[in-house]
């Protein structure tokens, strides 16, 4: 698994973004609780805007690079980086 560079506009430690991170990396093998709150939380974020959460979804539980991401959603970059801050201070 990629180890996560600290996103230094959150307010909050990088221990708690390395928890997120990997919470997120390992979906697939989370209980359905977590996977609720990520998904509650993802469309949250994106105001129910379906291509967003989309968008959302796949920057956080795979290890596509963003810019590929940005590219087949249409999305410029920064949206994206933005939805991703939003999701982890929500989280």
């Amino acid at each position: 698994m990629q180890r996560q560079r600290k996103m230094r506009s959150l307010n909050m430690s990088y221990a708690r973004q390395q928890t997120i991170y990997r919470t997120c990396r390992n979906y697939a093998v989370q209980n359905d609780a977590v996977k609720t709150k990520i998904r509650r939380t993802a469309r949250t974020v994106c105001r129910a805007d379906e291509q967003k959460y989309q968008a959302l979804m796949a920057i956080l539980v795979t290890d596509m690079p963003i810019r590929r991401i940005a590219l087949e959603h249409y999305y410029d970059e920064s949206v994206l980086y933005r939805l991703r801050k939003a999701f982890y201070e929500e989280y």
